[in-house]
């Protein structure tokens, strides 16, 4: 497969998404999703996005260094959530994060884990391999 054209963009997103999941964690009041009102639904879909996000942003490298880099930033937002006193850190959130990250992590090595590549390709004519 050939490196993505971008990839300076796709890791700013990533870092982006990061920063995004980590500020909805940590407000008093994060507004109520319309789709997957299941908190943990919400909790995993999170953390899966983001891990198949960041290893199509760095090409597949050190997939499961990225992954644990991860699962270590969804722990401490957990126990941030509990020193705020208008959150609650909860180890179903936490295994609600882990399986989310298992999921981004097996999603990334179907077809959809090229769809940073087949989107460059489509977008701007690059030879897709």
């Amino acid at each position: 497969m050939r490196a993505l054209r971008f990839t300076r963009f796709w890791q700013a997103t990533a870092w982006l998404l990061l920063a995004a999941v980590v500020l909805m964690s940590l407000i008093p009041g994060p507004p109520s999703p319309p789709v997957l009102t299941w908190d943990k639904s919400q909790h995993a879909f999170s953390w899966g996005l983001l891990a198949w996000w960041f290893l199509q942003a760095w090409e597949g490298r050190r997939p499961v260094g990225w992954c644990l880099f991860l699962l270590a930033a969804a722990a401490l937002v957990e126990l941030l959530q509990g020193t705020t006193g208008y959150r609650v850190a909860d180890s179903l959130d936490m295994l609600a994060n882990t399986v989310g990250l298992v999921i981004g992590l097996m999603l990334w090595y179907t077809p959809i884990g090229g769809t940073f590549h087949w989107m460059e390709h489509w977008v701007f004519g690059r030879p897709y391999q």
